[in-house]
């Protein structure tokens, strides 16, 4: 076993220091031990893109642990397309259509249950493209210019 973890295997979650006493040692194996077996639940950590339009068909990507499996994904309710399972840490989907505009939560269910990201997935109105060019170039103009940008009523929010 790896030095300072705990003993890891066949889907365990626990790991490392449990009781917080700052030492891996037996206590820690224990509780492992008396918990082995258990399936560890589905974790959504992060959506890219987190934002798309109303009509749906954006392509995310789902990144988390635990996420092998995939049964499904829905935003705001609503099943999303295309969904595949890249490895235990990855899924892909397409987004489904949205009556409205807004922050959505987005569920994954998966063999080992369900996992929810609130707000996780925001409709908007705008479609955001690729800055391909910033005039005027900030190494002629010497003195400095800002520009403020309010999202939530740029996205219709408010």
């Amino acid at each position: 076993m790896a030095s300072g973890l705990a003993a890891t295997a066949m889907g365990q979650c626990i790991q490392g220091d449990v009781n917080g006493d700052g030492i891996v040692n037996g206590i820690d194996l224990s509780y492992v031990l008396t918990n082995w077996g258990q399936i560890c639940p589905a974790v959504i950590e992060s959506i890219s893109p987190s934002f798309g339009l109303p009509a749906g068909g954006t392509t995310i990507t789902i990144t988390g642990s635990q996420l092998g499996g995939v049964q499904s994904v829905t935003i705001g309710g609503v099943p999303a397309t295309n969904v595949v399972s890249v490895n235990s840490t990855t899924i892909t989907a397409v987004t489904p259509p949205s009556k409205s505009i807004g922050p959505k939560d987005v569920v994954v269910t998966t063999t080992a249950g369900s996992a929810t990201l609130t707000d996780g997935f925001f409709y908007t109105q705008i479609e955001w493209g690729t800055v391909l060019e910033v005039l005027p170039d900030p190494e002629v103009v010497t003195e400095q210019y800002y520009a403020e940008v309010d999202l939530e009523k740029a996205a219709g929010v408010i």
